[in-house]
């Protein structure tokens, strides 16, 4: 309910619950002050009563003395002669209300009061009656008193009666106290002066005090209002040291270091946004060289993966080598077998050949042949010789340039050939040799000394294929290890094929990675904007 008053309103509520509050005081004091006099009257009456009571019992103790009806008479006229403030005087009757003195009215002396009347109607001698037979045997007394039965104006008037028992007296006396009706009204019509001139102290008090407030907060809500539409360069004017002034302070404090967070915020706008723009332009670059890169990284694994199939057929080609080469050493063993059968032959027909100058010139023909063939055989040895160095040279070469090992390989196949067809040649002429020496036996004894020479000729021909088989025997050793290094290289290059593999996801994830920066580095830019367009809408300066 409060938070919908204004601080005017709410003040001039408190100045009204004050002065409520101060009526209510004033009416308790009032009141109070009327009870006071009311309870000093009484006391007095009291006292008074007492006064004139002790008077009685005087006389009543001198009754013995004067005889009880003069005591009697001597008492009533000793309290008759009594007065007290304003001519105030004492009556007394008797308990049946029998009127038996009265200073002021001699002419209801001995009259009975029990049916008489105040202005309200009330039986106030009953009243009276009452009150001495009670256990007090005293009592006050309230009634409207008239000066006379026909009188229109009564007064308020206090009575104290109190019963002197040994003569069954009662002894009254009263006091008007409109006198204090007067002084509680005067007290009112005080208190309503005064309220009044506070309430108009209290409103003027409560105008100043609400301007002194109002005022203060009204810059204040003046200068908020102008930074909440972006202008914070506007400043409270701070006056005195209140609360108020402090509040304004306060908020210049806060509106100062508002401006200094807004002005850092734009300069941090500003300098972030060439970052991000710096960054975007990293990010494009990164993601174009990330493509490049992949593409690259693409490309080297085809190779790579062309090399590997390139690598496993050289490896092929490698044992078909050495395949060939092992035929062509189990060949060339066949024909050193061959030429030594021929030997032992030809060992046995020098024996026998005695004779035959034709056959043994035919034998030498044949063995002419022989010698030429066992020629071409050295040839092919020597290039086999060559072949093998290069051979040599190729598997050292074998992973930069391995189609060097077919040609080699092919060579090697060729040879391999010739030396076959040499060693059919070779068996040819010795099948002939051994039929003209069938036909010369007659004549061997006469061509001893050319079968000498024939069995000279085939010692130099198995010695030839013996080394033929030893070369080729080496050239088989360098194609096996060939092999092993070319299974080698291929293992390496699935390796290297796997890694390719591997640095190409990487690079499928950093193609990815810069294209994510670069999208959030354009969200960062178009927030950036954002800050910067609600920035310049605000006055720091």
């Amino acid at each position: 309910m409060l938070n919908n008053l204004s601080i005017r309103a709410r003040l001039m509520w408190l100045v009204g619950f004050s002065l409520i509050g101060l009526v209510f005081v004033q009416l308790y004091s009032a009141s109070e002050l009327r009870g006071q006099l009311l309870e000093q009257r009484q006391n007095r009456l009291i006292q008074l009563t007492d006064i004139a009571k002790s008077l009685v019992q005087e006389y009543y103790r001198q009754a013995s003395e004067l005889g009880e009806a003069e005591a009697k008479r001597q008492a009533l006229k000793a309290v008759q002669d009594l007065r007290y403030g304003d001519n105030q005087y004492f009556w007394i009757n008797d308990r049946d209300l029998n009127l038996l003195m009265h200073p002021v009215k001699p002419q209801i002396v001995g009259k009975n009061m029990s049916n008489t009347q105040d202005a309200s109607g009330q039986y106030h001698w009953k009243v009276m009656q009452k009150a001495v037979n009670s256990l007090d045997k005293a009592g006050f007394v309230h009634y409207d008193w008239k000066p006379s039965p026909n009188s229109k104006e009564s007064f308020a008037k206090l009575s104290y009666v109190n019963l002197f028992g040994p003569w069954d007296w009662v002894i009254g006396t009263g006091v008007h106290i409109s006198d204090i009706n007067d002084a509680f009204y005067a007290s009112v019509m005080r208190m309503i002066f005064v309220s009044g001139g506070i309430i108009v102290l209290l409103f003027l008090l409560a105008i100043v005090i609400s301007s002194s407030i109002l005022n203060p907060l009204g810059e204040v809500i003046r200068v908020l209002r102008k930074q909440t539409e972006g202008d914070f360069s506007a400043r409270i004017d701070v006056q005195g040291r209140d609360e108020c002034a402090e509040l304004a302070s306060a908020l210049n404090a806060m509106a100062s270091h508002q401006q200094a967070v807004l002005a850092e915020i734009s300069n941090t706008c500003t300098v972030l946004s060439t970052s991000i723009a710096s960054l975007n332009g990293i990010s494009t670059t990164n993601k174009e060289g990330a493509d490049l890169q992949f593409m690259e990284i693409d490309q080297l694994s085809t190779a790579v993966n062309e090399m590997s199939a390139s690598i496993q057929e050289i490896a092929g080609t490698t044992r078909q080598a050495m395949d060939a080469s092992e035929q062509t050493e189990s060949v060339a063993q066949r024909g050193m077998q061959s030429v030594n059968a021929s030997r032992d032959s030809i060992v046995k027909l020098s024996n026998e050949v005695n004779s035959g100058t034709e056959t043994i010139q035919q034998l030498k023909a044949n063995a002419d042949k022989i010698s030429s063939i066992v020629s071409v055989i050295e040839g092919i040895s020597e290039q086999t010789n060559l072949l093998a160095l290069n051979a040599a040279i190729e598997a050292a070469r074998a992973g930069e340039a391995g189609r060097g090992f077919a040609v080699v390989a092919d060579e090697v196949r060729g040879l391999a050939s010739r030396t076959q067809d040499s060693t059919v040649e070779i068996q040819q002429m010795i099948t002939q040799l051994q039929q003209g020496v069938e036909s010369a036996v007659a004549s061997m004894e006469l061509s001893r000394s050319e079968a000498e020479s024939t069995l000279t000729a085939s010692g130099s021909v198995s010695e030839d294929f013996s080394e033929i088989s030893g070369q080729v025997s080496f050239l088989k050793d360098i194609n096996t290890s060939t092999a092993s290094a070319t299974e080698q290289q291929s293992s390496v290059a699935e390796q290297i094929n796997q890694s390719l593999l591997r640095i190409r996801e990487i690079s499928e994830t950093a193609v990815e990675t810069s294209s994510q920066l670069q999208s959030d580095a354009e969200k960062v830019t178009g927030v950036i904007d954002g800050l910067q367009s609600l920035a310049s809408t605000i006055r720091v300066r």
